[in-house]
């Protein structure tokens, strides 16, 4: 490689509209440009069928209907973005007395923003056994965590995945999981929860599914403005009907403007 553009900041496209709610408050709608990638450099073969198969392998690699994982390392921390092919690579004429080849690759991350490459996970509402006994009858001291601190020292408000999972019988409970900080809360009601069930809700894509595929999106009440925001966040993670055996974990990756 000789040059990489639009991994950084850059002239990145940013479009704010104001507009006033019918609650007659003052609401900001920003939308990003999906940002460019520009890579260039050269192919180095020892002949001209090494050539042929390192450019049918960047063609095949670049292929525009094929989406593509990129990580940047920039000597301190891994970056991971998912991209699209733009188009298929530009070569150049081959250098003089040599079988080296220009290229150049364009790509395009279609969600904007680059993410940590490393996911963090945290125990929002966990039962924990803490003294286990053999007498007549065998019974266990339990306590439940319901409580996370997490500091998004970013710039920028991320929007997680909470995974709920259950290991009780079939029973109906509203579970709550709250953001203090924010006053956000996101509710499930008048779902009957199985046992080993999983269920997944993604924030940033507000969607909510269960490990079979079923659609629980209309169990939930409106969670679109659910999120970290940068700073310390206070998390809550509540059972209404107080069921020991319901855990929940909030999964995320940090994002960034640049890198």
């Amino acid at each position: 490689f000789k040059t990489l553009s639009g991994f950084a900041e850059g002239d990145t496209e940013r479009q704010t509209l104001k507009y006033i709610n019918a609650d007659g408050e003052e609401y900001s709608n920003i939308t990003f440009q999906p940002r460019k990638i520009e890579i260039h450099g050269t192919i180095l073969a020892k002949n001209k069928y090494e050539l042929s198969e390192l450019k049918q392998r960047l063609s095949k690699a670049c292929n525009p209907r094929l989406e593509r994982d990129v990580y940047y390392f920039d000597g301190i921390q891994k970056y991971y973005a998912r991209v699209v092919p733009d188009c298929l690579p530009e070569y150049g004429g081959r250098i003089k007395n040599s079988w080296f080849v220009n290229f150049s690759i364009y790509l395009i991350i279609p969600g904007f923003w680059w993410y940590a490459a490393e996911c963090t996970n945290i125990s929002i509402a966990k039962r924990v056994d803490t003294i286990s006994t053999s007498f007549t009858l065998p019974c266990t001291f339990t306590e439940r965590t319901s409580e996370a601190a997490i500091n998004n020292d970013t710039d920028f408000e991320i929007y997680p995945e909470i995974i709920i999972k259950s290991n009780i019988s079939s029973s109906s409970a509203t579970l709550k999981i709250v953001n203090e900080t924010i006053g956000e809360t996101i509710i499930l009601s008048g779902y009957e929860i199985s046992q080993n069930e999983t269920i997944t809700i993604n924030c940033d894509l507000y969607t909510a599914y269960n490990q079979d595929g079923e659609n629980l999106i209309n169990y939930f009440n409106d969670f679109e403005a659910w999120c970290i925001i940068p700073g310390e966040n206070t998390i809550k993670g509540l059972v209404v009907d107080n069921l020991s055996g319901i855990d929940m974990y909030i999964k995320y990756k940090k994002r960034y403007l640049g890198v």
